[in-house]
């Protein structure tokens, strides 16, 4: 195997987001293979492979398929694990770990399918008087990713061994931080850095992922820049590319953004931790962020910047995330009206409570519904202007309803 052989890999993601994760492969100049719930497949070189580990936003894990087929009966599943010529992609004595997705009839814990695919590799490894391979499922040295979907099974090599969601610059991540992938997913349906954004103010901006997560998109930052080689899966594969010179290339495609980033938040420690995100996002010369309250923000704060197409984005605290449900609605109402004095701009919430979203007192354009982490989330985009009307978040007579796009199966 060389970096420039071509197979088939497969970006997995939060479920119905894999169009996302199309576009980005499709961006990237190559041929997407086939589109499932939470798993997108695409054929390129390893180096390709690797390449979109570096530069996806939207996926958490890159796997570089072994071997396909038929896994409808645990003897298709066995015969196919006998295939895989496993002394060849791992190490002698390598430790592992199994993720096991999807679901199949005959299994009924994923526990087993595991086991068989350690007993595929201890006996290869019997056959060369190698080591015996260990089990690890905290610190393993490569993981190996099984997925069972519609009768088929593919089963790879997961090439990144923390989450892709794991971007290295947040350490510090406070009470309830979002997710860095799921921040990236609001920017994508909301279309941000599709046209012109003179700014994004986060007025509850917490440990800082938005702010973060939208100056890197804008600044053609890639997503894993700080990964280490050392969070990759040790395998022979890995050897064959030069991850030190994939993120170098990368670099050379950063940009200045002339967008202004601002977040506030009334915790000061909050601002703190916030603060040494992006120091360590090297990020301190494009986002600034203060302690204040929704209740302050107010346009002054861009110093005679236009208004027309900018953002304030949030992920407001909700119940579920905080366990607090006390004054939710009022905070909600505020950053409603605080928003209508930012007029020709948008407002974009994620959260997981829809009533929340009409406490908002304004009229979604758009809406959108995804499962992550447990948790049905509602993202919302408002147009804020003179010709937003409060109050009623229900539609006027003789007006369309909002639309929603379902993104749950």
């Amino acid at each position: 195997m060389t970096e420039h052989s071509i197979g088939i890999f497969a970006i997995g993601t939060l479920l119905a987001t894999d169009d996302l994760v199309a576009a980005e492969i499709e961006s990237s100049g190559l041929i997407v293979k086939g589109r499932q719930l939470g798993w997108v497949t695409a054929e390129g070189s390893l180096e390709d492979a690797y390449r979109m580990l570096l530069r996806s936003r939207v996926g958490d894990r890159v796997v570089w398929l072994v071997k396909r087929g038929e896994g409808a009966s645990i003897d298709q599943f066995r015969q196919l694990l006998a295939e895989v010529v496993w002394n060849e992609l791992l190490y002698s004595g390598t430790s592992i770990r199994v993720d096991v997705t999807g679901q199949v009839a005959w299994l009924k814990d994923t526990r087993f399918a595991g086991q068989l695919i350690m007993d595929a590799i201890r006996d290869q490894a019997a056959l060369l008087k190698r080591p015996r391979p260990e089990y690890d499922s905290v610190e393993p040295g490569v993981r190996i990713a099984v997925r069972f979907g519609r009768g088929q099974v593919d089963i790879g090599i997961n090439l990144n061994k923390t989450p892709l969601n794991q971007r290295g610059y947040r350490t510090e991540g406070g009470e309830a931080p979002l997710r860095e992938t799921l921040a990236q997913v609001m920017l994508a349906r909301l279309k941000i850095g599709q046209g012109p954004t003179p700014f994004i103010i986060d007025p509850c901006c917490g440990s800082g992922t938005i702010l973060i997560e939208a100056a890197m998109l804008l600044c053609g930052i890639a997503s894993q820049r700080f990964r280490l080689s050392s969070q990759l899966s040790s395998w022979t594969g890995l050897e064959t590319v030069s991850w030190t010179k994939l993120v170098a290339s990368e670099r050379l495609l950063e940009r200045e953004s002339k967008a202004r980033f601002i977040g506030f938040d009334n915790d000061p420690t909050a601002i703190d931790r916030a603060r040494n995100n992006i120091e360590r996002a090297c990020l301190s010369d494009q986002i600034e962020v203060r302690e204040g309250c929704i209740e302050d923000l107010d346009p002054l704060v861009l110093d005679g910047l236009d208004m027309a197409n900018g953002w304030l984005l949030a992920n407001p605290p909700y119940g579920t995330r905080l366990n607090k449900n006390e004054n939710l609605p009022l905070l909600y109402r505020t950053l409603g009206e605080q928003g209508k004095s930012f007029i020709g701009a948008n407002l974009g919430l994620v959260t997981s409570e829809s009533n929340l979203l009409q406490a908002v007192g304004l009229r979604a354009d758009k809406k959108w519904e995804l499962q992550a982490g447990g948790l049905r989330l509602h993202i919302a985009r408002f147009a804020l202007g003179a010709s937003q009307k409060g109050g009623s978040f229900e539609a006027q007579p003789g007006m369309p309803p909002d639309e929603v796009v379902p993104l749950l199966n």
